[in-house]
């Protein structure tokens, strides 16, 4: 999985909106119809921070603090860690 970053336009606003993708055909598959994409980007090595151990660790504890049964958190964490960085 790549976390994209894209702008959507749909003739009268424009959104920004990030997403996960296992590519930019799936991106755009997925998240088609709203409008007109101005651009896609791969933004997941600026979200690199967010998946090392010490991120997993503070997402578990902010999870857990949040009321978050220990199969929710780990279920959460296992998808972070399908994210490729670089």
């Amino acid at each position: 999985m790549k976390i994209y970053e894209s702008v959507v336009k749909d003739g009268m606003n424009a959104y920004v909106v990030v997403r996960a993708a296992k590519n930019v055909e799936t991106f755009k598959s997925l998240y088609s119809g709203n409008g007109e994409f101005v651009y896609v980007k791969n933004f997941t090595d600026d979200y690199a921070p967010m998946f090392s151990d010490s991120g997993l660790d503070t997402l578990k504890r902010s999870l857990l603090s949040c009321g978050y049964g220990n199969e929710n958190i780990d279920i959460i964490v296992s998808l972070m860690q399908n994210v490729k960085v670089n």
